[in-house]
């Protein structure tokens, strides 16, 4: 009978809740640099890069 009230005080238990909310907020902020980087890498790959052609030619 011990061991099923231990896992009821776990369950209950709400001292990791701010590490999950810090986990999910760390992979907000992983998913929008991501896809920043994603969405406007090539646009400022071209705005580098595109002048340097110019130049070269």
């Amino acid at each position: 009978m011990m061991l099923p009230e231990k896992w009821l005080r776990y369950a209950l238990a709400e001292d990791g809740a701010s590490s999950v909310e810090y986990g999910l907020l760390m992979a907000g902020i992983a998913l929008a640099i991501f896809a920043s980087v994603f969405f406007l890498g090539q646009v400022v790959a071209d705005s580098f890069f595109k002048p340097a052609e110019t130049l070269i030619r």
